[in-house]
């Protein structure tokens, strides 16, 4: 495997800067054309915006992702679904991402995720393997530490188990 490049992202969109999104199609031919960490910036960044059209288009169709929103492992659509659920209650707010090379097709991301707690907020550090297939997210697994997503990347591959 030769060198990766950028081996270390942070995702933090200032609010309102980014501007939207208007053609998902156009976003999905752009997905593909992406190397796979700038594609994970990519993801990170929409799912922080809210904006699930756009964050469906850069996930394979069969995609698996375990989220907390999910509770679970899910396809894309459903995935999608119980993130925009949990916005809308305002179960929790995702912050700003970290994103790391564990491959050419692999990265590892933290998340800062902040939810309330009776009068207190908590912010939480959640961490994730992601793999690519075909230019988009195929598999997303939590994990607890970059250390267990390079073993379970090591163990099954780029399906991390799913």
């Amino acid at each position: 495997m030769g060198p990766l490049g950028r081996q270390r992202l942070t995702v933090v969109p200032p609010l309102g800067s980014v501007a939207p999104v208007r053609d998902s199609r156009a976003l999905g031919q752009v997905a593909g054309d992406l190397g796979f960490l700038d594609l994970v910036e990519l993801f990170c960044t929409l799912r922080i915006l809210e904006a699930w059209v756009e964050l469906r288009s850069v996930l394979s169709d069969d995609a698996r992702v375990e989220s907390i929103a999910a509770r679970g492992v899910a396809g894309p659509e459903s995935t999608i679904e119980a993130m925009r659920f949990a916005a809308a209650g305002n179960a929790y707010t995702v912050r700003e991402f970290e994103v790391e090379a564990l491959g050419a097709e692999a990265a590892f991301v933290t998340a800062s995720i902040c939810h309330d707690d009776q009068a207190l907020s908590v912010m939480t550090r959640v961490h994730w393997a992601l793999t690519g297939r075909g230019g988009l997210i195929w598999r997303a697994r939590i994990v607890a530490t970059r250390e267990e997503a390079e073993r379970i990347l090591q163990s099954y591959g780029p399906d991390l188990g799913l």
